[in-house]
């Protein structure tokens, strides 16, 4: 457990960050697809919490995200209705 990240990228990418904030995911192209990764892989790890920085690296929204009950499994990300229920619940934080 611990705190994740996704943060904007200066191309307008998003990337994910693990808590140590030195192993990065590949890129994403949206906000929405970071976010919706990011909570499946916090998932897997056991759960956390997984916060959207701003561009000054300060976290403007934190979620808290609870383990997976089949990690690292394809099922366990769900389908892309789940990933836009979790984008837009991320988006209500903002």
């Amino acid at each position: 457990m611990g705190r994740w990240y996704i943060r904007p990228l200066a191309d307008g990418w998003w990337k994910i960050l693990s808590p140590a904030k030195v192993q990065a995911a590949a890129p994403l192209p949206t906000e929405a697809q970071a976010f919706a990764a990011a909570f499946v892989m916090v998932g897997d790890e056991g759960g956390g919490e997984l916060a959207v920085l701003a561009d000054d690296e300060q976290p403007c929204c934190v979620h808290q995200v609870p383990p997976t009950s089949s990690p690292y499994c394809t099922a366990a990300a769900g389908s892309g209705e789940d990933e836009q229920r979790l984008a837009a619940a991320h988006i209500r934080c903002r």
